[in-house]
């Protein structure tokens, strides 16, 4: 068996226009894909870097450039998304790939970017999230660990700039080797299997550089939700407040049913308000939790 350790980097439309909110039919457009091939051992053997020219968000964010340090002239210079996507799966050199991932984030986010484009999906045999493993061979709880973090806790030095999709894939596979990855892969597949009633994740849009909370709820990227699987608006119940910086919503297609949708904000200090907007799968314990959050308040 041979593991892909997969990183992306992906851009964002500019910040709230009016008229201009909902231009990009993809939101989360993918511009760099890295990864690196672990053998049976988990041992690092080959590399993948691709730069990609986006076709919606043409336009570098503020954000994403601070973040990464790319210039425009990087986006600009990029192959399309589906050549891209071609060498990768030739790198992959099989179809039954399993992919590796440090966090929900990319996974999301790359078969978001495929079924826009209509790409086929079958040869991912399989994917996991490294964080719960990570977390639970370290006894680190259930908070979402950043690699950086984790890197430092394993005893990791690779001096190389973090947010490039390559290089975060590099620190991804070193941690690989310091973790029981065999023990916790099988761990990991043995609770998908007895897995019953389980809310998925499945889209995730994530939006940087609000300035306020007043200006993530106003913002009509955020309160519009789309649905995952045909990609067209829903129509979704008012928001309700789940916490003091979580929104809940049931959001409805008319052809792919109804979809549990959490908003979660967050501030950075100096980087403004960052937030997420999740939708799963919709089960009967989501509903209810609407339903409570929703219900007026009796005096």
């Amino acid at each position: 068996m041979v593991y892909m350790v997969l990183d992306l980097e992906w851009n964002q439309p500019p910040p709230y226009r009016p008229r201009k909110a909902l231009a990009s039919p993809l939101r989360n457009e993918i511009i760099q894909i890295g990864a690196v091939m672990l053998d049976p051992s988990f041992k690092p053997i080959d590399e993948f870097r691709a730069a990609i020219r986006p076709v919606y968000n043409r336009v570098l964010h503020a954000h994403v450039a601070k973040l990464t340090g790319l210039e425009q002239a990087d986006l600009d210079a990029g192959m399309p998304f589906s050549e891209a996507i071609s060498l990768f799966r030739q790198w992959c050199g099989n179809d039954n790939c399993t992919i590796l991932t440090w966090g929900n984030d990319d996974v999301s986010i790359l078969q978001q970017n495929m079924a826009h484009y209509a790409l086929e999906q079958g040869w991912i045999a399989a994917w996991y999230n490294l964080q719960p493993i990570y977390n639970r061979q370290m006894e680190a709880g259930k908070n979402q660990v950043s690699l950086k973090n984790a890197a430092a806790a394993l005893g990791v030095d690779l001096d190389i700039p973090a947010h490039d999709a390559l290089n975060d894939a590099r620190i991804t596979a070193l941690i690989c080797g310091k973790l029981d990855l065999q023990a916790g892969l099988a761990a990991a597949g043995a609770e998908a299997n007895n897995e019953t009633s389980v809310r998925k994740l499945q889209a995730r849009l994530s939006l940087l550089g609000f300035k306020t909370k007043k200006a993530v709820l106003a913002d009509p990227r955020v309160t519009t939700v789309i649905c995952p699987v045909c990609h067209a608006k829903m129509e979704s119940l008012p928001f309700a407040s789940q916490s003091r910086n979580k929104m809940i919503t049931l959001s409805t297609c008319a052809e792919h049913g109804t979809y549990f949708v959490r908003i979660k904000m967050a501030c950075l200090k100096d980087n403004g308000w960052t937030v997420h907007q999740l939708v799963y799968n919709c089960d009967d314990e989501a509903r209810a939790l609407y339903a409570q959050k929703s219900a007026p308040e009796q005096a």
